[in-house]
């Protein structure tokens, strides 16, 4: 019996690519580092509808980070998180977004 993927394994576009297939580089730090990144003009966009939702995991070598965004400023391309990363946010290996109903 094959069983339907969870709504962590879906995007928009069907289910997630796998994060080597599918993650993105950061363009540098935010500020607090271990809490924000910048991301590339489109990647993240605040209109998505269910935000509160959207979860960045980030790829941080050894270990990974699930975090839930808490602003985005348009203007700097700065996403910053709800909680840290062990290591600052832009250190790593990339990221990819999940939950994201409009990704």
């Amino acid at each position: 019996m094959v069983l339907p993927p969870t709504p962590r394994q879906w995007s928009a576009a069907g289910p997630r690519p796998a994060p080597a297939a599918g993650s993105l580089q950061d363009r540098g730090p935010g500020d607090p580092p271990k809490r924000a990144f910048k991301f590339a003009p489109g990647q993240i966009d605040p209109k998505w509808r269910n935000l509160d939702d959207v979860e960045i995991v980030v790829l941080q070598y050894w270990s990974e980070a699930r975090l839930r965004i808490e602003s985005i400023d348009p203007a700097t391309s700065i996403v910053r998180f709800t909680g840290d990363t062990f290591r600052p946010a832009n250190w790593s290996m990339g990221w990819y977004v999940e939950t994201c109903a409009t990704a």
